[in-house]
C-alpha cells in the first residue's frame, strides 16, 4: 500500500505519531520521524525494538519542529518527500495565567506546520499526499480549550488552502479529525472522565477511537487508493459529532 513512499511524521516519538510511524513501516513506507523527545526515551523506541523493527526501515531525528534550519537540513538528503503527516501538537486546555499560551500553541500547532510544507513542496512529486491531524473539538469545542481550538481551525484553513494550490501538481493535502484517543498518554485521564460512559452509552456506533484507527485512515491517504480525495476534513469519532 505505501511501498517504498518517503512519508515525514512529526511528532512520531508517542501517541498517534507513534502509531502511524509503526503502520508506515508495516505497509512497506519509509517513514522520517520528527519528535522533540530523543528516541531512545520515546515509546515508539520500545516498539521498534520489541518488533524487532530495523534502524535501515526508517530515520529519527530529535529536534522541536520549530527549528526550520534543522528541519531543511533533514530534507536536504532526501530525492523525494512522498508524503507527510503532521501530528505534532502542543495539547492541554487553556492556562490564563500563562501569557504566552496563544504564541506558544500557534507556533506549533500551525505555523510549523505551515514551515514544513512550504519548504517540502520542491521535494514533492505528482500523486504526493500531506496529512494534517486535526481535532473533533472543531465540531464539538469543550469549554476552556479556546485556543487549541483555534489553533485546529485554522490548520484546517491551511489544509484546504493548501489544497487548491498544489492541486496543480497533483499533491493532494487533508485532515484527520479524531476524537480523543486512546493513546498511552491518554488512557489514564480518559478513564476517570465522562466522556468513556458517554461513549459507551450514547454514541449510536459504539466503541472508542484507537491510535490504530487513525493510522488506518491515515495511510490510506498516504496511499494512491485515495488519488482522488483532496481538501477533505475526515472526521474518525465513532459518531460523536452526531450524537446529542
Amino acid at each position: 500500500m505505501l511501498n517504498n513512499k518517503i512519508v515525514i511524521v512529526t511528532g512520531a516519538g508517542g501517541g498517534i505519531g507513534k502509531s502511524i510511524f509503526l503502520e508506515i513501516i508495516r505497509r512497506g513506507g519509509f517513514p522520517i520521524g520528527i519528535d522533540i523527545t530523543p528516541l531512545k526515551d520515546s515509546p515508539v523506541y520500545k516498539e521498534l525494538i520489541m518488533n524487532n523493527l530495523s534502524e535501515k526501515l526508517y530515520k529519527y531525528y530529535n529536534f522541536d519542529i520549530r527549528n526550520i534550519k534543522k528541519f531543511k537540513k533533514v530534507i536536504s538528503s532526501l530525492n523525494r518527500i512522498d508524503g507527510i503527516v503532521n501530528n505534532a501538537a502542543i495539547l492541554g486546555s487553556d492556562n490564563i495565567n500563562d501569557k504566552n499560551n496563544w504564541k506558544e500553541k500557534m507556533s506549533v500547532n500551525v505555523e510549523a506546520h505551515y514551515n514544513i510544507i512550504k519548504n517540502s513542496i520542491s521535494k514533492m512529486h505528482t500523486g504526493a499526499s500531506i496529512v494534517n491531524i486535526g481535532s473533533i473539538e472543531l465540531n464539538r469545542p469543550e469549554k476552556n480549550v479556546v485556543v487549541y481550538t483555534s489553533t485546529k481551525g485554522a490548520l484546517l484553513g491551511l489544509t484546504r488552502a493548501y489544497s487548491t494550490t498544489l492541486a496543480s501538481k497533483n499533491i493532494r493535502v487533508n485532515m484527520v479529525s479524531p476524537s480523543r484517543v486512546f493513546t498511552e498518554g491518554n488512557i489514564t485521564r480518559l478513564k476517570k472522565d465522562k466522556y468513556i460512559s458517554y461513549n459507551t452509552n450514547n454514541l449510536m456506533y459504539s466503541g472508542k477511537v484507537e491510535p490504530i484507527d487513525v493510522s488506518n485512515l491515515v495511510c490510506f491517504l498516504l496511499s494512491n487508493e485515495s488519488i482522488k480525495i483532496t481538501g477533505q476534513n475526515i472526521c474518525i469519532d465513532c459518531s460523536f459529532t452526531l450524537s446529542r
